[in-house]
């Protein structure tokens, strides 16, 4: 079974499923599993939950894009 890598693509839903399944007992590596990502991830996403205070993870604005990304790979 593949891992990707970190946890940028966790839904809310997600996020408060591994929420609560920490609380319930359950293991990083059972959720983990359950959600596709690394146990090392897992524990990163509630670190970073306890630290900010329970607000899930936002994506930030920037800077909008002036090339696609199509164009970005052919370059």
């Amino acid at each position: 079974m593949g891992f990707r890598r970190g946890i940028a693509n966790l839904t809310i839903q997600q996020q408060e499923a591994i929420i609560n399944g920490r609380a319930q007992g359950r293991t990083l590596l059972e959720l983990g599993r359950q959600f596709n990502i690394s146990k090392c991830g897992a524990s990163k996403f509630l670190k970073r939950w306890i630290d900010q205070g329970g607000v899930p993870k936002v994506p930030k604005s920037g800077r909008p894009r002036s090339t696609s990304r199509l164009f970005d790979r052919n370059v």
